[in-house]
Order: C-alpha cells, then sequence, then structure tokens
C-alpha cells in the first residue's frame, strides 16, 4: 500500500469516527475538524518536537505544492514555520503576509506579522542580525502603527 493510499485510509476512519468532514473538494480537497476541542486535544497529545517537525514538513509540502502560488499562503506558510521554529522561513513568510495585510489596509493584522517577523528574526539571527534588514522592519511596524492612527507608537 502507497503512502497516498494509507493517506486516504486515515481520513476515511477520521471521517467515520465524525472527528473531520470534508470541506471542500475544488480547487483542492480540504477536510476540517467538526469540533475545536477534538482538534486542540488531538493537538495538545503530540509530542512538541513532534509538532515542530510536522509544522516543518507541512510547511515545506505547501511550498513545494503550490510553488507559483506562495504569495497566496505567505500566512499559513508563516504559521506553519513559525510553529516549527524554522525562524528564517518564518521570519520570510512573516514579513511576506503583513506586507500584503498592509496592502489590504488591515494594519492590526500587518502589525501582528511584522511583530512575530522581529521576534523570528532575533530567535534565527541574534547578534548576527543585519541591521539594514533590522530597519526595514522596524520601519514597517512603524508604518502599520502610523496607519492605525497610533502616531506615538509610530515614532518610537
Amino acid at each position: 500500500i502507497d503512502s497516498e493510499d494509507r493517506l486516504d485510509l486515515w481520513l476515511l476512519d477520521l471521517q467515520q469516527l465524525e472527528l473531520i468532514h470534508e470541506k471542500t473538494r475544488a480547487p483542492e480537497l480540504e477536510f476540517t475538524f467538526k469540533h475545536a476541542l477534538a482538534q486542540q486535544a488531538i493537538y495538545e497529545s503530540i509530542l512538541v518536537e513532534r509538532r515542530r517537525e510536522l509544522h516543518r514538513a507541512v510547511g515545506k509540502c505547501i511550498e513545494t505544492i503550490f510553488a507559483s502560488r506562495l504569495d497566496e499562503f505567505s500566512g499559513l506558510l508563516a504559521y506553519h514555520y513559525a510553529s516549527g521554529e524554522d525562524w528564517p522561513k518564518a521570519q520570510e513568510f512573516l514579513l511576506k503576509a503583513g506586507d500584503q495585510a498592509g496592502q489590504i489596509a488591515a494594519d492590526a493584522e500587518a502589525l501582528s506579522h511584522y511583530r512575530r517577523a522581529m521576534d523570528a528574526c532575533t530567535r534565527a539571527f541574534g547578534d548576527k542580525w543585519d541591521q539594514s534588514d533590522r530597519a526595514v522592519l522596524t520601519r514597517k511596524i512603524g508604518e502599520a502603527f502610523f496607519k492605525r492612527g497610533d502616531h506615538e507608537h509610530a515614532c518610537e
């Protein structure tokens, strides 16, 4: 039995147990948990290091499968790489997600992505973080605060 057939069997088992249901078929097949509490309990039952590995693997799969459409998935990739503690990748996609949010005037969301990108950069590069990259990100944070009307924080 190949891995695709095994996956189909596992998904069928989860559907029969009424833990998940099919959300959409097109453009891609997508499943979702029926209950948030079930999702949370299952997630928390996975060892922390294994969760990180799974998040990194999901990020890599998304990048491979949707290579020509990565902009559509920048928020999801940011989430998986940050959860997987792949800080360079998390920083890359958090910046993209922040830029996208800023373009549609979702300034609170942009600010959240930029702050998480700041954390990811600090974790990834520590003291070796390029000062011009830090300045660019700090400017983006300031602009997000400014667009929200929070001029005091924007100036900081």
